[in-house]
């Protein structure tokens, strides 16, 4: 049994089925292509925390070894640029993050810099009190002349 088409049929049938082949790859690739593309978000969304995870921990670095309000306030700036990255977070990936994840991380940035506020407080009093110890110890350096005296007589017998 054979089909005896028409022409116009034969051309239908020729241009139909390759575009139809055409048109399945195309939604295969598309939804490939948005696949990727939706990786590619998180990993741009992970680098960034991670660039500012890493400017936050070198400013703290510096607020640990000087010890001032400015380099608080440097680390305070670094989280500032922290918060903005993760606020700039879009609904549908933090979904698709897990809320709980992402709610675990928000707790960390706060009780981080909550953390920051109670050493700087720390330094602070620790200043305050190393001060007093300073003062205290001139106090009683003044308050002992007569050793100062008694040990430049020794130190010139000695030597002459």
């Amino acid at each position: 049994m054979q089909l005896q088409l028409k022409i116009w049929h034969k051309m239908i049938i020729g241009i139909a089925i390759p575009s139809l082949i055409v048109l399945i790859g195309s939604i295969f690739t598309y939804e490939y292509l948005n696949n990727v593309k939706d990786r590619q978000e998180f990993v741009e969304i992970a680098d960034d925390i991670k660039e500012d995870v890493l400017e936050i921990r070198r400013n703290e670095k510096n607020f640990f070894l000087y010890r001032n309000a400015e380099h608080r306030d440097n680390v305070y700036n670094a989280i500032f640029l922290l918060k903005n990255t993760i606020s700039s977070i879009s609904r549908e990936i933090i979904e698709d993050i897990g809320q709980e994840d992402f709610s675990v991380l928000n707790e960390s940035v706060q009780t981080y810099t909550d953390y920051i506020d109670e050493l700087y407080k720390s330094y602070q009093e620790e200043t305050e009190v190393t001060e007093k110890v300073r003062e205290e110890g001139r106090k009683l350096e003044d308050s002992v002349p007569w050793q100062r005296e008694r040990t430049r007589r020794g130190l010139r017998q000695a030597l002459f």
